[in-house]
């Protein structure tokens, strides 16, 4: 269950996952994460105060990459036949 302290950091995360950011390039296409430079106007919008954001961002920045972790690995990996030569 999420504890009360991480809850605004879930709610902005799960805002931010609309803005991912994707690298294009041998091959495939990684999940980089987050657009951190939406950060401020979620905080903003969410009405979360300066003195907790340090807190939001540490976590946002945990959240951020085990969710590009663990997209990328959904990523089937090319075999020597896949291939293209």
């Amino acid at each position: 269950m999420l504890e009360a302290e991480n809850f605004a950091a879930w709610e902005i995360f799960r805002v931010l996952t609309g803005q991912l950011r994707l690298v294009g390039g041998f091959e495939s296409i990684v999940v980089a994460g987050v657009d951190f430079s939406a950060v401020p106007l979620v905080l903003d919008s969410y009405g979360v105060p300066h003195s907790e954001r340090l807190f939001v961002l540490d976590k946002l920045v945990l959240l951020n990459s085990l969710y590009a972790s663990a997209q990328n690995r959904k990523q089937p990996e090319k075999t020597g036949r896949d291939k293209k030569v």
